[in-house]
């Protein structure tokens, strides 16, 4: 089992080759045996599948944090389609797939990024001696963050919020203060208009940059400062 990583309008180092264009893309390309495992294989090639995953995108020095677009194809082996259920199990390994782009080892926060999925099975060519899972991920480069500064800041509720940060730095720790301040302020107020019948959700309160606590399973602890 191999992998092959390709890129457009990005690379391991930064989010945006051309600037001037907002669109990047990856596009992860694994081979697995011949014809698909059953029983216990099939879970040591599903997790050998994820593990390929995170060893190649944990060298990408960027992180998105933006919208997402993910198509996942598989190319099968005709008679393996009709004749096992493996192909079935395989619709299984969806999730485990998207948790593996997550976090400082992949290259999006969460699955709640995503915009669309689209899986869709394909009789491989007869000319290609293995099978393969193609997955492809468009995202828009500006909304990107550098790996090495990521951090989470937990300023209302389980309400977080990704930003660039040297905690080293004080002035920057003083205007994090500050502006996590004005965002809690602001949900305190979508809180109160809400009450009066008003729907101020995406004026006020949808961002981007924002992510409940609980979808930060993949981001280390010392990444989340809550304040007070």
């Amino acid at each position: 089992m191999n992998i092959n990583i390709k890129t457009g309008n990005c690379d391991y180092k930064i989010p945006a080759v051309f600037p001037e264009s907002l669109d990047s893309e990856i596009t992860i390309e694994i081979r697995f045996p011949e014809h698909i495992p059953t029983g216990q294989s099939r879970k040591e090639v599903k997790e050998s599948i994820i593990n390929l995953i995170k060893s190649e995108l944990q060298q990408f020095e960027w992180l998105c944090f933006g919208p997402l677009w993910i198509e996942l194809t598989w190319f099968l082996q005709a008679d393996d389609r009709q004749e096992s259920d493996a192909t079935g199990d395989l619709d299984n390994i969806t999730k485990p797939v998207l948790d593996a782009l997550s976090g400082l080892d992949g290259i999006m926060v969460d699955d709640t990024q995503i915009k669309s999925i689209y899986t869709r099975w394909l009789a491989k060519n007869s000319a290609l001696p293995e099978q393969f899972l193609s997955i492809n991920i468009r995202m828009l480069n500006d909304e990107t963050i550098s790996k090495d500064k990521v951090h989470f800041i937990q300023y209302h509720g389980p309400m977080c919020f990704v930003i660039d940060l040297n905690p080293a730095v004080p002035e920057e720790l003083r205007g994090i203060k500050l502006f996590a301040d004005a965002k809690r302020h602001q949900r305190q107020t979508a809180s109160q208009m809400r009450k009066t019948g008003m729907d101020v959700g995406l004026v006020l309160i949808a961002s981007q940059k924002d992510f409940h606590r609980t979808r930060l399973r993949n981001i280390p602890a010392d990444r989340i400062y809550k304040l007070a």
